[in-house]
């Protein structure tokens, strides 16, 4: 994982756990494309995310099958804005 990626990981976890969400790292376990975090509202509200460091970045074929498997709570964020805005689309929703 590229350090830009990382680091938008980082603050995207941290940005969760304090409005109120479980963030967790998924563990890579020999399940090919799994979304690199788990985040669950206060409400019970599951999103998996995949993190690229910009939005030109490509998914995997294994991360389109999650996606398409499940096209409700798989996102792909790029930015940091982009996830507050997920988190504050999920929490107007509830």
């Amino acid at each position: 994982m590229r350090r830009e990626e990382l680091e938008l990981e980082n603050k995207c976890r941290a940005y969760a756990r304090t409005n109120g969400w479980v963030a967790c790292k998924l563990e890579k376990n020999g399940n090919k494309g799994v979304p690199d975090d788990l985040f669950i509202s206060p409400r019970e509200v599951c999103l998996l995310v995949e993190f690229k460091k910009d939005g030109k970045q490509k998914l995997r074929q294994e991360q389109k099958l999650w996606r398409e498997r499940f096209p409700h709570i798989v996102h792909v964020i790029s930015d940091f804005g982009a996830f507050t805005a997920l988190l504050s689309s999920q929490d107007e929703g509830e």
